[in-house]
Parts: C-alpha cells; structure tokens; sequence
C-alpha cells in the first residue's frame, strides 16, 4: 500500500504545472513564461494587485500604453491636464496614457475619447509600438503580412 502511494504521489509530483515564477497563475512550462519573466525583471510589467499575470486576458488599451512607455522610456513624470474624458488624474494609467499623448504616441478616438478600458488591437498595439519606437515602415509591401489586411 505505501508503494502505490509512493507511486501516485510521485506521479502527481511530476505531472503538475511547476510554478516557480513570479506570478503565480505562469507555470514554468508555459509558452509565454521567459517572455512574461523578463518582462517583470525589466519592470515594465508588474501584475494584477492580487499578484496574478492573467496570461490569458486580453491587454486594454491602457495596460498596453503603460508598457510601451516603460519599454521605450517614455517620460511618465510630468504636470498634465486631463486631454481625455473617460481618463481621470486618480486612474492608476493616467500619466502613462498623457505621457504618451505628450509624446506624440496616442491621440485618442475623433470623439475625443482614448477608451482605457478597450481590448487593445493588433493594428492599434504596432502603430504605438511603431511610433515610440521612431521606428518607420515601407511605403509598400509586397505581400499580405496578416490574412485579413490586404
């Protein structure tokens, strides 16, 4: 009888997620973990007040502005005046999103709205990206990089 359970819980031991990391919901096998581990190193992610990553949520549009303008370096340390509605000074993303309108890399919706909240787009994310970056990209290409963008 102690074999078998010997046996079970080595079994058990081995067949489980490690999670060693520094959020605990990243298990070490998981595909994003280095990239999600060196992200945090770097301090441009830090997680969920619970101490939770969500791997598997979608970005907002505020969670994506704050890391790029860690990434990139973007001044976050200035005096602003409130440029969006739906953006309020005591949001925990207010000095990224006017740090990075102040640095030319948003602008907001014609409504004049940035919609924090919003599930961040690819085409959205790149061109963020792209501009902090001072990044520039060709006129033209000669074929289709994503299948639903001719």
């Amino acid at each position: 009888m102690k074999k078998i359970l010997l046996t079970i819980a080595m079994f058990l031991f081995c067949s489980v997620s490690v999670f060693a990391g520094s959020f605990p919901d990243v298990a070490e096998d998981h595909p994003n973990y280095n990239a999600i581990e060196y992200l945090k190193e770097k301090g441009i992610i830090n997680g969920y007040a619970d101490g939770t990553f969500g791997p598997a949520n979608p970005v907002n549009r505020a969670e994506a502005v704050k890391m790029v303008t860690k990434a990139f370096g973007i001044p976050v340390d200035g005096t602003y005046e409130i440029l969006f509605p739906d953006v309020k000074s005591d949001a925990w993303f207010f000095i990224y999103v006017m740090g990075a309108r102040e640095a030319g890399i948003i602008n907001g919706y014609l409504d004049g709205k940035f919609l924090p909240a919003n599930t961040v787009s690819l085409a959205e994310d790149l061109k963020i990206i792209v501009v902090a970056s001072k990044g520039t990209l060709p006129d033209a290409v000669s074929t289709d990089v994503f299948v639903d963008v001719p």
